[in-house]
Protein backbone atom coordinates (compact mmCIF):
# COMPACT_ATOMS: atom_id res chain seq x y z
CA UNK A 1 0.00 0.00 0.00
CA UNK A 2 1.32 3.47 -1.08
CA UNK A 3 0.50 6.39 1.21
CA UNK A 4 0.67 10.03 0.11
CA UNK A 5 -0.16 13.46 1.12
CA UNK A 6 -3.31 14.86 -0.38
CA UNK A 7 -1.21 17.84 -2.32
CA UNK A 8 1.13 14.72 -3.77
CA UNK A 9 -2.13 13.55 -5.21
CA UNK A 10 -4.88 15.63 -5.60
CA UNK A 11 -7.58 12.98 -5.99
CA UNK A 12 -11.56 14.02 -6.85
CA UNK A 13 -14.07 13.39 -4.42
CA UNK A 14 -16.08 10.41 -5.75
CA UNK A 15 -19.33 11.08 -3.34
CA UNK A 16 -20.41 13.40 -0.21
CA UNK A 17 -21.89 10.96 2.85
CA UNK A 18 -23.17 13.55 5.57
CA UNK A 19 -21.77 16.75 7.55
CA UNK A 20 -22.68 17.36 11.54
CA UNK A 21 -20.84 19.19 14.64
CA UNK A 22 -20.21 18.15 17.94
CA UNK A 23 -18.65 18.97 21.53
CA UNK A 24 -15.72 16.28 23.29
CA UNK A 25 -15.18 16.72 26.70
CA UNK A 26 -11.40 16.87 28.10
CA UNK A 27 -9.94 13.13 28.48
CA UNK A 28 -9.68 10.63 26.02
CA UNK A 29 -12.34 9.43 23.38
CA UNK A 30 -12.67 5.65 21.99
CA UNK A 31 -10.59 4.30 19.54
CA UNK A 32 -11.95 5.12 15.65
CA UNK A 33 -11.25 3.98 12.41
CA UNK A 34 -13.47 5.65 9.58
CA UNK A 35 -14.54 4.02 6.56
CA UNK A 36 -14.91 7.30 5.03
CA UNK A 37 -12.68 10.85 4.79
CA UNK A 38 -13.01 13.59 6.92
CA UNK A 39 -12.29 17.26 6.62
CA UNK A 40 -13.15 18.40 10.09
CA UNK A 41 -12.27 22.35 11.57
CA UNK A 42 -11.57 23.11 14.68
CA UNK A 43 -14.21 25.72 15.90
CA UNK A 44 -12.76 25.84 19.53
CA UNK A 45 -10.90 24.19 22.19
CA UNK A 46 -7.75 21.89 21.62
CA UNK A 47 -6.88 18.50 20.95
CA UNK A 48 -4.48 15.48 19.82
CA UNK A 49 -4.82 13.33 17.40
CA UNK A 50 -2.89 10.07 17.99
CA UNK A 51 -2.63 7.45 14.89
CA UNK A 52 -0.43 5.59 16.34
CA UNK A 53 3.15 5.99 14.27
CA UNK A 54 2.30 9.74 14.62
CA UNK A 55 0.37 12.01 16.16
CA UNK A 56 -1.05 15.90 15.06
CA UNK A 57 -2.25 18.67 17.70
CA UNK A 58 -5.17 20.67 16.83
CA UNK A 59 -6.54 23.96 18.07
CA UNK A 60 -9.26 26.78 16.93
CA UNK A 61 -8.97 27.71 13.24
CA UNK A 62 -7.38 24.66 12.63
CA UNK A 63 -8.77 22.18 9.40
CA UNK A 64 -7.88 18.59 10.10
CA UNK A 65 -7.99 15.77 7.25
CA UNK A 66 -9.06 12.51 8.62
CA UNK A 67 -8.37 9.30 5.94
CA UNK A 68 -10.42 6.55 5.54
CA UNK A 69 -9.24 3.77 7.04
CA UNK A 70 -6.82 5.08 9.66
CA UNK A 71 -7.37 4.49 13.11
CA UNK A 72 -6.68 7.12 16.09
CA UNK A 73 -7.35 8.10 19.39
CA UNK A 74 -8.76 11.71 20.37
CA UNK A 75 -7.93 13.16 23.28
CA UNK A 76 -9.02 16.71 24.52
CA UNK A 77 -7.07 18.94 26.00
CA UNK A 78 -9.49 21.54 27.02
CA UNK A 79 -12.10 21.62 29.38
CA UNK A 80 -14.20 21.39 25.91
CA UNK A 81 -13.88 20.81 22.23
CA UNK A 82 -16.05 21.83 19.89
CA UNK A 83 -15.68 20.78 15.54
CA UNK A 84 -17.82 20.96 12.88
CA UNK A 85 -16.81 18.19 10.16
CA UNK A 86 -18.27 16.81 6.63
CA UNK A 87 -17.71 13.05 6.00
CA UNK A 88 -17.15 11.77 2.01
CA UNK A 89 -14.91 9.57 0.08
CA UNK A 90 -12.05 10.45 -2.14
CA UNK A 91 -11.84 8.41 -5.68
CA UNK A 92 -8.37 6.50 -5.16
CA UNK A 93 -6.50 4.24 -7.27
CA UNK A 94 -6.36 0.76 -5.97
CA UNK A 95 -3.58 -0.20 -2.95
CA UNK A 96 -3.17 3.79 -2.35
CA UNK A 97 -3.89 5.58 0.34
CA UNK A 98 -3.82 9.07 1.91
CA UNK A 99 -2.35 10.15 5.16
CA UNK A 100 -3.59 12.28 7.75
CA UNK A 101 -2.63 16.15 8.16
CA UNK A 102 -3.85 19.42 9.33
CA UNK A 103 -3.52 22.96 8.01
CA UNK A 104 -4.25 26.42 8.82
CA UNK A 105 -6.46 27.20 6.03
CA UNK A 106 -6.08 30.54 4.55
CA UNK A 107 -9.58 30.86 4.02
CA UNK A 108 -9.77 31.21 7.92
CA UNK A 109 -13.21 30.98 9.45
CA UNK A 110 -14.84 30.85 5.57
CA UNK A 111 -14.08 26.87 6.30
CA UNK A 112 -16.25 26.34 9.17
CA UNK A 113 -19.26 28.74 7.72
CA UNK A 114 -18.84 26.04 4.44
CA UNK A 115 -19.06 23.33 6.32
CA UNK A 116 -21.84 24.57 8.28
CA UNK A 117 -24.03 25.35 5.02
CA UNK A 118 -23.08 21.70 4.37
CA UNK A 119 -24.34 20.59 7.42
CA UNK A 120 -27.57 22.53 7.05
CA UNK A 121 -27.95 21.34 3.28
CA UNK A 122 -27.67 17.78 4.30
CA UNK A 123 -30.23 18.05 7.15
CA UNK A 124 -32.93 19.62 4.45
CA UNK A 125 -32.12 17.41 1.83
CA UNK A 126 -33.24 19.27 -1.18
CA UNK A 127 -32.89 17.67 -4.76
CA UNK A 128 -29.88 19.39 -5.10
CA UNK A 129 -27.96 18.19 -2.20
CA UNK A 130 -25.72 15.95 -3.35
CA UNK A 131 -24.35 18.90 -5.70
CA UNK A 132 -24.45 21.54 -3.57
CA UNK A 133 -22.41 20.23 -0.98
CA UNK A 134 -20.15 18.39 -3.52
CA UNK A 135 -19.62 22.27 -4.67
CA UNK A 136 -19.20 23.66 -0.79
CA UNK A 137 -16.83 20.67 -0.42
CA UNK A 138 -14.50 21.36 -3.01
CA UNK A 139 -14.14 24.87 -1.60
CA UNK A 140 -12.58 23.61 1.57
CA UNK A 141 -10.53 21.14 -0.28
CA UNK A 142 -9.10 23.53 -1.73
CA UNK A 143 -8.38 25.42 0.79
CA UNK A 144 -6.82 22.70 2.58
CA UNK A 145 -4.67 22.66 -0.29
CA UNK A 146 -3.62 26.24 -0.33
CA UNK A 147 -2.38 25.43 3.26
CA UNK A 148 -0.74 22.55 2.35
CA UNK A 149 0.99 23.12 -0.76
CA UNK A 150 4.92 24.29 -0.20
CA UNK A 151 4.38 26.50 -3.50
CA UNK A 152 1.49 28.51 -2.15
CA UNK A 153 3.98 31.19 -0.44
CA UNK A 154 3.05 34.58 -0.49
CA UNK A 155 4.05 37.61 -2.65
CA UNK A 156 5.32 40.60 -0.68
CA UNK A 157 2.43 42.52 -1.16
CA UNK A 158 0.01 39.65 0.69
CA UNK A 159 2.33 39.76 3.99
CA UNK A 160 1.36 43.19 4.15
CA UNK A 161 -1.88 42.12 4.23
CA UNK A 162 -1.14 39.34 6.63
CA UNK A 163 0.59 42.00 8.62
CA UNK A 164 -2.41 44.38 8.78
CA UNK A 165 -4.47 41.46 9.71
CA UNK A 166 -2.16 40.65 12.30
CA UNK A 167 -2.89 44.01 13.74
CA UNK A 168 -6.37 43.15 13.21
CA UNK A 169 -6.51 40.47 15.82
CA UNK A 170 -4.25 42.01 18.22
CA UNK A 171 -6.85 45.25 18.31
CA UNK A 172 -9.89 43.63 17.64
CA UNK A 173 -11.46 44.70 21.51
CA UNK A 174 -10.87 48.06 20.58
CA UNK A 175 -14.24 49.60 19.31
CA UNK A 176 -12.93 52.30 17.35
CA UNK A 177 -11.26 49.59 14.83
CA UNK A 178 -12.17 50.73 11.22
CA UNK A 179 -10.88 49.27 8.29
CA UNK A 180 -9.94 52.50 7.25
CA UNK A 181 -7.77 52.98 9.81
CA UNK A 182 -5.98 49.48 9.56
CA UNK A 183 -5.28 50.01 5.73
CA UNK A 184 -3.86 53.89 6.97
CA UNK A 185 -1.28 52.23 9.48
CA UNK A 186 0.16 49.83 6.54
CA UNK A 187 0.08 52.43 3.99
CA UNK A 188 -2.37 51.12 1.94
CA UNK A 189 -5.18 52.68 0.34
CA UNK A 190 -8.61 51.52 1.70
CA UNK A 191 -10.12 49.97 -1.90
CA UNK A 192 -7.01 47.80 -2.28
CA UNK A 193 -6.95 46.77 1.22
CA UNK A 194 -10.59 45.24 1.21
CA UNK A 195 -9.68 44.04 -2.72
CA UNK A 196 -6.48 42.13 -1.54
CA UNK A 197 -7.62 41.22 2.14
CA UNK A 198 -10.87 39.71 0.40
CA UNK A 199 -8.47 37.97 -2.21
CA UNK A 200 -6.92 36.07 0.59
CA UNK A 201 -8.97 35.17 3.09
CA UNK A 202 -12.14 34.63 0.90
CA UNK A 203 -14.43 37.33 3.55
CA UNK A 204 -14.01 41.28 3.82
CA UNK A 205 -11.82 43.04 6.25
CA UNK A 206 -15.42 44.13 7.95
CA UNK A 207 -16.69 40.35 7.88
CA UNK A 208 -13.59 39.14 9.05
CA UNK A 209 -13.53 41.79 12.31
CA UNK A 210 -17.33 40.26 12.84
CA UNK A 211 -16.44 36.68 12.94
CA UNK A 212 -13.64 37.16 14.98
CA UNK A 213 -15.35 38.97 17.94
CA UNK A 214 -18.63 36.74 17.25
CA UNK A 215 -16.23 34.51 18.36
CA UNK A 216 -14.77 36.02 21.23
CA UNK A 217 -18.37 36.51 22.17
CA UNK A 218 -19.32 32.92 22.30
CA UNK A 219 -16.31 31.82 24.39
CA UNK A 220 -17.64 34.66 27.10
CA UNK A 221 -21.59 33.17 26.80
CA UNK A 222 -20.15 29.72 27.50
CA UNK A 223 -17.42 29.87 29.91
CA UNK A 224 -18.83 33.03 32.24
CA UNK A 225 -21.90 34.68 33.51
CA UNK A 226 -21.26 38.37 32.26
CA UNK A 227 -24.15 40.17 31.24
CA UNK A 228 -24.61 40.39 27.45
CA UNK A 229 -24.42 44.29 27.84
CA UNK A 230 -20.37 43.64 29.31
CA UNK A 231 -19.77 41.07 26.80
CA UNK A 232 -20.54 43.50 24.21
CA UNK A 233 -18.44 46.21 25.31
CA UNK A 234 -15.35 43.31 26.13
CA UNK A 235 -15.55 42.55 22.34
CA UNK A 236 -15.76 45.94 20.97
CA UNK A 237 -18.72 46.72 20.45
CA UNK A 238 -20.51 49.83 21.47
CA UNK A 239 -23.91 49.24 21.35
CA UNK A 240 -25.75 45.68 22.80
CA UNK A 241 -28.53 46.48 19.74
CA UNK A 242 -25.23 45.94 17.22
CA UNK A 243 -23.92 43.17 18.91
CA UNK A 244 -26.93 41.09 18.98
CA UNK A 245 -27.77 41.51 15.38
CA UNK A 246 -24.47 40.53 14.89
CA UNK A 247 -24.47 37.77 16.47
CA UNK A 248 -27.93 36.37 15.13
CA UNK A 249 -26.25 36.95 11.89
CA UNK A 250 -23.31 34.63 12.20
CA UNK A 251 -24.86 32.12 14.36
CA UNK A 252 -28.54 32.44 13.73
CA UNK A 253 -29.82 32.25 16.88
CA UNK A 254 -29.59 35.12 19.60
CA UNK A 255 -26.72 35.43 22.45
CA UNK A 256 -28.89 34.23 25.75
CA UNK A 257 -30.57 31.76 23.52
CA UNK A 258 -27.09 30.50 22.49
CA UNK A 259 -26.70 30.89 26.30
CA UNK A 260 -29.20 28.67 27.18
CA UNK A 261 -28.41 26.09 24.82
CA UNK A 262 -24.97 25.63 25.99
CA UNK A 263 -26.31 25.41 29.94
CA UNK A 264 -28.39 22.86 28.28
CA UNK A 265 -26.04 20.66 26.63
CA UNK A 266 -27.41 21.78 23.41
CA UNK A 267 -25.00 23.42 21.37
CA UNK A 268 -22.80 20.59 19.15
CA UNK A 269 -20.64 23.25 17.74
Amino acid sequence: MNTYLLNELKPNIKTFLHGTGWDFSHGKHPHQCPDYDTFLYVVFGKAVYNFGEYKIAVQEGDLLFLACGCPYDLEVLSEKCGIVYANFIFDLPEKVSLKCEATVPPGGKNVEYSIRKIITAWRIKAPTMQADCLSLLYAVYSDFLKASTPAYLPSQKHQRIEKAREYIDAHITNPDLSVKDVAKAFKISESHFRYSFKAMHNMSPTQYIQQKRICLAKALLRETNDSLTSIAEAIGYSSIYYFSEAFKKEIECSPSEYRKRVQIGNVKW
